[in-house]
């Protein structure tokens, strides 16, 4: 099976407030295109807060992750898309799946798990932050976030990491890739925003992930499989830890994590928000995790974003 192919954009790209961009610019640099702000007023308002920032972008240096694909050990809110009628009730629904997906969060400072004797458990600890478009019936996936690390070693921690990252997934679980935006500085604590939507008709993928704190951004195109339309039956706001299995990580500790400024858009540009979803908290019961953690849905329309100096 051949594999996705990830694009970045070069490095000379852009320079100032994306907001003063053409469109083309927008396209060429992996930036999320202006939203119709009379049918996505939500989602426009968060992109403007962002674009009208002079952020610089930072040419990604792409890996990919032997991490996690996809994991049973989530959290956070799942927004599916429900058919409605626009005529009269007689009408039938129509199917208007989403295609663009925005949010905002806090990047968590991550913390090992304790033996009993006190020490903190030895492993490679893994968590990761998404947003994206997914789909319950469609297998279709497309999100972008934050592979965060640690790593303990004789009962001491050795280091602590925050890699951007996006992920794909065709018609498969073989079809999964994640691929890791390195260069772009994460910390925890980081007050980030990413957004992904569909491109060249759902022929691709793309992914923007923003440090609201550095003022800086990277982005990536992944190329759908022959056959495959990136559309979501669901918008996802969630933070995730390993599955059981032949790449298992144990679970942090991350005490909660924040989202919030999230909207999705349809396909015919109308918007949905964060605030419609179902707040859901899956744990596999084989699982490295102890206890439920949190993740918070901020369910106001709009939080500010920071200026940047």
């Amino acid at each position: 099976m051949s594999r996705l192919s990830v694009i970045a954009p070069p490095k000379e790209v852009f320079s100032g407030p994306p907001i003063k961009q053409t469109p083309d610019a927008l396209k060429n640099s992996c930036f999320p295109p202006r939203p119709n702000e009379q049918q996505s007023p939500g989602y426009f308002g968060v992109w403007q807060g962002i674009a009208r920032q002079p952020l610089q972008y930072v040419a990604p240096e792409l890996e990919e992750s032997e991490g996690l694909d996809e994991s049973k050990n989530w959290a956070g809110a799942v927004l599916p898309v429900r058919q409605r009628a626009v005529y009269p009730s007689s009408e039938t629904p129509i199917y208007d799946p989403f295609k663009q997906v925005v949010g905002s969060w806090t990047v968590p400072n991550l913390y090992p798990q304790k033996n009993e004797d006190g020490f903190y458990q030895d492993g490679d600890y893994r968590f990761y932050s998404w947003v994206g478009l997914d789909g319950w019936k469609n297998p279709v996936c497309l999100k972008i976030g934050v592979e965060s690390r640690l790593k303990v070693k004789h009962g001491m921690i050795e280091s602590r990491s925050h890699i951007p990252a996006i992920l794909m997934r065709g018609s498969s679980d073989e079809s999964i890739r994640v691929t890791l935006l390195k260069n772009l500085s994460i910390e925890s604590g980081d007050y980030i925003s990413g957004f992904v939507w569909s491109a060249n008709e759902g022929k691709a993928g793309c992914g923007c992930i923003i440090n609201h704190g550095s003022g800086q951004f990277s982005s990536a195109m992944v190329e759908a499989a022959q056959g495959v339309v990136v559309r979501g039956e669901s918008a996802e706001w969630i933070g995730a830890t390993q599955v059981p299995g032949p790449n298992s990580h144990p679970a942090p500790n991350f005490g909660a994590m924040f989202f919030s400024n999230g909207f999705a858009v349809h396909d015919r540009f109308e918007e949905a928000g964060m605030i419609r979803g179902l707040l859901a908290n899956a744990e596999e019961a084989a699982s490295t995790a102890k206890r439920p953690h949190t993740v918070v849905v901020y369910a106001q329309r709009w939080v500010p974003l920071p200026e940047v100096s």
